[in-house]
């Protein structure tokens, strides 16, 4: 299944990277600078890290995730060449696949944890005026949990189903292709993290590794003579 993830993005990657001829010969070096507004979308490949789960009052283990396809849209502003911030809004969809408590054993899961979040990103952008240009960036902000685990009576686990709220962040880098002095293409890598969802009785770790292929388009110019 990853293997399927990894050739989509590579297979998309190589056709926005290798545009025709005759309209790559228009394409400018890197946006030009200035203020402007952007909007940007992106998809890509979840890989959840294994949680730590508990479950009041004494039960203790953790839950393996399995791998999902997060989905990402901000809207944004770049301040200069180098630098940029942009709200940003992401969908994960993360079956949860086995439950283990520690010292009694472990049992197959068929449920889910839904993660809705809203972060402000910040952008380091080396290199502008080259027509591929690392990125560095950093964001926090809020994620809502849904999350339904069944009952799993013969290792006493009572389940949960409900919602939760907490504080969200993540980072990572990657690469811009500049198609135009309007357009881009990235392809990147992110962590993402929050703190303890805590839902009934039940408490556990999110976090995942990203591997992300998006889209950024800028408008016009402002705040400038």
């Amino acid at each position: 299944m990853i293997k399927h993830y990894f050739l989509w993005i590579a297979l998309s990657a190589v056709c926005l990277f290798f545009p025709e001829q005759a309209f790559a010969r228009k394409l400018a070096a890197a946006p030009s600078a200035g203020k402007n507004l952007f909007i940007s979308g992106s998809f890509g490949l979840s890989i959840p890290n294994t949680a730590d789960w508990n479950e009041a009052p004494n039960l203790l283990g953790d839950i393996e995730f399995e791998k999902t396809t997060s989905f990402a849209g901000a809207l944004g502003i770049r301040l200069s060449s180098y630098f940029s911030t942009e709200a940003e809004f992401s969908y994960r969809n993360t079956g949860l696949d086995e439950l283990t408590v520690k010292n009694t054993g472990s049992a197959e899961l068929n449920d889910d944890a839904k993660t809705w979040a809203g972060m402000l990103n910040a952008y380091l952008h080396i290199m502008p005026g080259s027509r591929i240009s690392p990125y560095a960036m950093v964001g926090a902000g809020v994620a809502r949990y849904q999350i339904d685990i069944d009952p799993v009576t013969g290792l006493g686990v009572t389940g949960a189903s409900g919602t939760d709220t907490v504080a969200a962040y993540q980072w990572g880098g990657g690469l811009n292709y500049n198609m135009s002095e309007n357009s881009q293409v990235w392809l990147g890598y992110r962590f993402f993290g929050t703190d303890r969802p805590v839902i009934n009785t039940t408490e556990l770790d999110y976090t995942v590794h990203e591997i992300m292929l998006g889209y950024r388009r800028h408008f016009g110019r402002f705040g400038e003579d």
